[in-house]
């Protein structure tokens, strides 16, 4: 059984899911899914917090963890050898400086993968090898197709929502997809705070002004649709050269990003629900502006796709 510890918001979620499966395949091992991170149980009648969106979606898995108290049932020992490798993986980057972990996670892949069945990854691409043992453990954010660029495909359709839109959404999407839509995705939130202003970079609004301008050149009559998860800002603070929709409403998250994957091309800001949302893209994909820069702090990432147009945020 490989367990995939999942934790975040719905774009974390979506990667982990991406690399748990594709993992799974490659080890022939069923999938459990693990929400322990939450404490919580989903019911059928509301998630305020919108921590089980995922399930919204074609997933596959064989079994299930909610709680702490199952987590410890079904593998405990497995999680302890887990979390033993995450805090030396910790301790090492502390020693070693900001890009170390990566390097450790690199360097230590064999032997934690095949001897333990322990993968472990923070952010970045890390090879995976086979493991001898019976139970596996997968963790960390994981940011990179390449773990399941093999099965791309098949994440794409399970990755598409169960129900179509809502009614009051309905119209909206038609709109979207019938026009030469260009997501514009602003992301503050918790970036914009002082706690992590030190590891988060907040796009400018110049940033999101040029992506819009690059756009304008390449494309016949483009129609700016601004999603945000601070509406009101981006309202009074993005000025866009072109008809500019504004989205407002209170929706669920899986909700937004299929009105974002609507839309033809993206201008994205630093953030896994961006990145899905032009990876999902419903339609001919056409230009994809995203920022130079993914943390305030210089950190790398494999998270950057080929065919983007990179601008200076």
């Amino acid at each position: 059984m490989l367990y995939a510890q999942l934790c975040g918001g719905l774009g974390n979620q979506m990667f982990q899911y991406a690399c748990a499966r594709a993992l799974s395949e490659r080890l022939g091992q069923e999938l459990c899914l693990d929400f322990s991170f939450y404490n919580a149980t989903p019911s059928a009648e509301q998630d305020p917090r919108g921590l089980f969106e995922l399930f919204s979606y074609n997933i596959k898995y064989d079994s299930l963890i909610f709680s702490w108290r199952e987590l410890h049932e079904r593998y405990g020992p497995k999680h302890r050898q887990s979390e033993a490798l995450l805090r030396f993986y910790e301790g090492f980057s502390k020693t070693f400086g900001k890009n170390s972990r990566a390097a450790a996670e690199r360097l230590c892949a064999p032997f934690a993968n095949f001897g333990f069945g322990l993968y472990a990854c923070e952010d970045r691409f890390i090879k995976e090898y086979p493991t001898r043992s019976h139970d596996a453990v997968m963790t960390g954010y994981r940011q990179s197709e390449r773990y399941f660029k093999a099965i791309a495909s098949e994440i794409k359709k399970e990755l598409r929502l169960k129900t179509p839109p809502s009614k009051d959404d309905a119209a909206l999407y038609e709109q979207i997809r019938s026009s030469e839509a260009v997501c514009v995705h602003v992301r503050r939130g918790d970036y914009a705070s002082k706690e992590l202003a030190g590891l988060y970079l907040v796009c400018t609004p110049e940033y999101y002004s040029r992506g819009a301008q690059l756009l304008a050149q390449k494309t016949e009559d483009p129609v700016f649709y601004v999603f945000s998860d601070d509406p009101d800002w981006a309202k009074n603070n993005i000025r866009l050269e072109g008809e500019t929709v504004c989205i407002k409403g209170s929706r669920r998250a899986c909700e937004e990003l299929r009105l974002m994957s609507a839309c033809r091309h993206f201008v994205i800001s630093n953030s896994s629900f961006s990145w899905w949302a032009q990876y999902l893209c419903e339609r001919e994909k056409g230009t994809v502006v995203a920022p130079s820069r993914w943390y305030a702090n210089g950190r790398k990432t494999d998270i950057y796709q080929n065919n983007w147009q990179l601008l200076d945020c």
